[in-house]
């Protein structure tokens, strides 16, 4: 995730990746455990090959919302808040 200056990693991002199936799953950009050990920002998903993702939905910290096709054969998906 990339967001905005002032929050580049996208900290309360809430993120929904909706299945071929219509089933959705949702994570929020949480903050690493601590300063001196942080960890990357970012939200991860499983599910079945026979029920690919079709699209993620992040909405952002500051209230806007964007949509991102996901491809077929995507394992890593790294989004950025378009601008405004």
């Amino acid at each position: 995730m990339h967001g905005a200056a002032g929050n580049p990693t996208a900290i309360g991002a809430r993120v929904t990746l909706e299945l071929a199936d219509g089933a959705r799953q949702t994570a929020e950009v949480a903050a690493g455990p601590g300063a001196t050990t942080p960890s990357p920002a970012g939200c991860f998903f499983g599910y079945p090959s026979a029920n690919p993702p079709r699209h993620l939905r992040v909405r952002w910290p500051d209230g806007t919302a964007s949509r991102h096709e996901v491809t077929p054969a995507a394992t890593v998906l790294t989004v950025a808040k378009p601008a405004n």
